[in-house]
């Protein structure tokens, strides 16, 4: 992991770089494991790594993509509930489009994009432009 987790004395957030396997899919799936391990379903970490899982399953380059669109479906929801609930959407919105970005999950960032703007939520410029 990069940097320790607001949960454990650290001010990032948790970042997956490496591990049993090298993968795309393997690699978002252990960081989505990883912040299911301390995260709500509406945290914004929760909900950047449910969409780095959707898009690596949606890549036609890394195999059978069958399972991609139901998981686009749940990131959709799990992001509006997010910014639904939230004492602080914009703030998260911005905490998800980085965070993605860093991860170069551009599919995610132009989805949670679009979903923002379909619920009236200000994104800025900010989260991977």
């Amino acid at each position: 992991m990069e940097s320790r987790g607001p949960l454990f004395g650290g001010g990032g957030a948790f970042r997956f770089t490496g591990g049993a396997t090298d993968d795309a899919r393997g690699a978002a799936l252990g960081e989505a494991a990883t912040v299911a391990e301390w995260a709500a379903h509406v945290t914004p970490e929760w909900v950047r790594a449910l969409g780095g899982v959707a898009e690596r399953f949606s890549d036609r380059k890394l195999g059978d993509t069958s399972k991609g669109e139901p998981l686009w479906g749940r990131f959709d929801e799990v992001l509006s509930r997010m910014l639904g609930t939230s004492k602080h959407p914009e703030q998260d919105l911005e905490v998800v489009l980085r965070q993605a970005a860093e991860r170069r999950f551009r599919k995610t960032v132009d989805r949670a994009r679009r979903i923002a703007g379909q619920l009236g939520t200000d994104v800025g410029r900010g989260g991977g432009s």
